[in-house]
């Protein structure tokens, strides 16, 4: 009855033993995953707008298109007063409703698809979906 109570004991800690080892494992794995991520998400207004001028130069898009993604995500950074990843929905229709209302539709248009190219592109995510688009 000992030997089988040793055995069970010595069962049970050689899998303990094997699930603290892949759980440090899975945990180390976490830890640089967070790390990565966290260097990512917590980039300032000028990290973003470099990484979002190399994703435009990538994409070809044009030396036009360039300068007014590049102003209006400033623009929107600036009044928001906010880091990049915080920027939401509400902050995007405040800024159309102070800043956007007395220029044309098309600008509006403009402003929104630069918005919708720098989040997609660095975030994965659309702060724009859900807001109207004018018509011409």
């Amino acid at each position: 009855m000992y030997s089988k109570h040793l055995s069970q004991t010595c069962l049970g800690i050689t899998l303990l033993s094997f699930l603290m080892n892949y759980l440090f494992i899975i945990f180390k794995s976490f830890v640089n995953v967070y790390k990565r991520v966290r260097t990512f998400i917590n980039m300032n207004s000028q990290e973003f707008l470099k990484k979002l001028e190399t994703e435009i130069k990538i994409s070809k898009l044009s030396p036009y298109t360039l300068r007014n993604y590049m102003l209006f995500n400033k623009q929107l950074l600036e009044h928001s007063n906010k880091q990049p990843e915080e920027i939401d929905q509400n902050d995007v229709k405040f800024f159309m409703a102070e800043k956007m209302t007395e220029r044309a539709g098309i600008s509006t248009i403009l402003f929104l698809a630069s918005i919708k190219f720098a989040y997609t592109n660095l975030f994965q995510r659309d702060p724009t979906s859900g807001i109207k688009r004018p018509k011409n």
